[in-house]
């Protein structure tokens, strides 16, 4: 059945519903569907970060936009395949969709962004563990793909002379197979922090509400008391790190409101207007 011509389609590329935030961002951009009465087209793709077994999964989805031609495209930024390959992966994704495409949730080059403005919230966490609490020996865990906390957390410690390569987890200490929730890649950490560097830890960085909460229970089986031996902090501020014993200092993630004004963003450019290169959104 043919859509009509005043009623617009948006493709929505994301992953599978295993993450429960995926629902946030979904929920923002079905709101911006209501307002503007259009129609979703959601394609959601099992994580790579996880699996090896959906390689041909994008092939399926560009196909698919090829025919059911959608007025415009919004794609998860930090999916694998994009941080991969941008460039090889926008190509594939024109040739299916020849039509305005926006990023969620991380910065893509070559076309608009809607993210969060990480860097601020981490130079601002690392300041309350320094200033406030006084802790120095603060180790920072690199997330699945890299993103501007990196570098802002390397430059904050050596601003205040504290940086030591060593509280460093590095992205590739930590492949560690199919890990839906994050508890290999947080008994992982433990395991590089305290058994093979055996350093001196006053804090530990977690960029995941799972990975965090998992990491209090691999500190308490090694008789690691949070927060009276070890600071444990968060990202995402999910239920999980709200109602954790004790509860985790965690950073608020717009997931919504990222759906909703990557979605908005898109609509001014199906109507012919423009937008930014990128844009930072920063959460009150």
């Amino acid at each position: 059945m043919k859509k009509k011509d005043s009623v617009k389609t948006i493709c929505l590329i994301s992953e599978a519903s295993f993450d429960p935030f995926q629902s946030e961002i979904v929920e923002g951009v079905m709101q911006a569907i209501r307002e503007k009465n259009a129609l979703l087209l959601r394609c959601a793709v099992e994580s790579e970060q996880f699996s090896a077994c959906y390689r041909l999964q994008f092939e399926e989805i560009f196909d698919l936009l090829e025919r059911h031609n959608p007025d415009g495209v919004l794609f998860l930024g930090w999916m694998k395949s994009v941080v991969r390959d941008p460039d090889g992966f926008l190509a594939a994704l024109h040739r299916g969709a020849r039509c305005p495409v926006v990023s969620v949730g991380s910065i893509t080059a070559g076309v608009p962004s809607f993210c969060m403005d990480g860097a601020r919230y981490m130079h601002e966490l690392l300041s309350h563990l320094v200033d406030i609490h006084g802790y120095r020996r603060i180790a920072f865990i690199e997330p699945y793909t890299p993103d501007d906390r990196c570098p802002t957390y390397e430059r904050f410690m050596r601003e205040r002379g504290l940086f030591d390569p060593q509280l460093v987890i590095r992205r590739d200490e930590l492949m560690v197979g199919e890990d839906f929730y994050g508890h290999k890649r947080a008994a992982r950490v433990c395991q590089v922090l305290f058994d093979e560097r055996t350093t001196t830890v006053d804090a530990v960085m977690s960029l995941y509400t799972y990975e965090s909460a998992f990491l209090l229970r691999e500190c308490r089986e090694r008789g690691i008391r949070v927060p009276e031996d070890l600071a444990v902090t968060g990202w995402e501020d999910g239920d999980l790190s709200k109602y954790s014993d004790p509860p985790i200092t965690s950073v608020y993630f717009p997931f919504y409101e990222i759906g909703l004004a990557a979605s908005q963003g898109l609509f001014r450019l199906i109507e012919g207007g423009a937008l930014p290169p990128s844009h930072r959104y920063r959460p009150v």
